[in-house]
């Protein structure tokens, strides 16, 4: 178990929330 991996993974997946919430939000 890489902890390195994990962390990216992690930090891809806030990265991705944050670009869907931010789309939804900029959508009238």
């Amino acid at each position: 178990m890489n902890l390195l991996q994990d962390v990216q993974r992690h930090l891809a997946f806030l990265i991705g929330q944050m670009k869907l919430s931010s789309l939804y939000f900029l959508t009238p």
